[in-house]
């Protein structure tokens, strides 16, 4: 019987997982060519250009693209957190734990992908200025591999903070 009660359970977890990736991933789709997705992308240009300025690097935004003297880039959807965000915020509602400890892995989760992407924007324009021939493989393999392994680390570190939430 115990081993009915584990299969129900997995299907019960993936199945939810699935719901709720497929609704974040259908809500991205929604909101990608509306007034709030342009807010938010301007909003990660105008951070990445502000940390860049912070490292003497003289550098402006106009509209979603941040540019410097000799390189720019346009900061798109896909620059994003938010699709890493919904495969972690569906894996913390999926899997079994309370509300209590899931809206904290999830506000926390959403702030360090956050944090991430805007040190990955900021490198990506280093490197787009001083080795673009770079740029292609730092951007599309080794940058879209770190959100995703920072992504799956995330959720490990939420999961095993569960043994430490009281409930």
């Amino acid at each position: 019987m115990h081993h009915i009660s584990n299969s129900q359970s997995i299907v019960k977890t993936a199945s939810i997982y699935f719901v709720a990736v497929s609704s974040l991933v259908a809500l991205y789709l929604f909101v990608a060519d509306l007034w709030v997705m342009d807010s938010y992308l301007r909003l990660n240009a105008s951070l990445t250009a502000f940390v860049l300025n912070l490292s003497w690097i003289d550098v402006a935004t106009e509209s979603t693209v941040v540019s410097s003297d000799s390189f720019g880039m346009k900061i798109i959807p896909e620059c994003t957190p938010l699709l890493p965000a919904a495969i972690l915020v569906s894996g913390m509602i999926a899997f079994p734990g309370s509300w209590s400890h899931k809206l904290m892995g999830v506000v926390g989760g959403i702030l360090a992908l956050s944090m991430i992407n805007i040190v990955r924007t900021t490198s990506l324009f280093y490197i787009g200025m001083w080795a673009p021939s770079q740029f292609e493989t730092a951007h599309l393999l080794v940058w879209q591999s770190l959100m995703i392994l920072s992504t799956v680390a995330l959720w490990v570190v939420w999961y095993k903070a569960r043994r430490y939430v009281t409930h």
